[in-house]
């Protein structure tokens, strides 16, 4: 069951000099599809900043959901296999997981064209 008290969006600006960000959710669950496929637990990111002119679209999936990653429609169909770990956050500690975001590079983020 969803939690009552989440609004399902949110919002975070990163530091202006460090380029870090930090985001306060919940952990989302497995989402069941009508044909019974299921979407691994993942949190859809849309981020902008000076100088993209349009918004860039991703996902931050869980790394320890091996079982549902592997099933998860979108990451079978992604044709980059050796860049899905950028999709997958890492945990770090009690519910605290560490995401980051490449544009550019060997650790180049998947985005996706939505």
């Amino acid at each position: 069951m969803a939690d009552p008290n989440f609004s399902g969006w949110g919002r975070s600006a990163c530091d202006s000099m460090s380029g870090s960000w930090c985001f306060k959710t919940i952990k989302p669950g497995p989402i069941i599809l009508n044909d019974k496929h299921q979407i691994a637990p993942h949190i859809s990111i849309w981020f902008v900043a000076r100088g993209i002119n349009l918004g860039l679209n991703t996902r931050m999936y869980f790394s320890e959901e091996k079982l549902l990653n592997e099933n998860d429609q979108l990451l079978k169909y992604l044709k980059s296999k050796n860049k899905i770990d950028s999709l997958m956050a890492k945990k770090i500690d009690i519910d605290v997981y560490e995401f980051n975001i490449y544009l550019q590079g060997k650790k180049e983020t998947i985005l996706l064209d939505i």
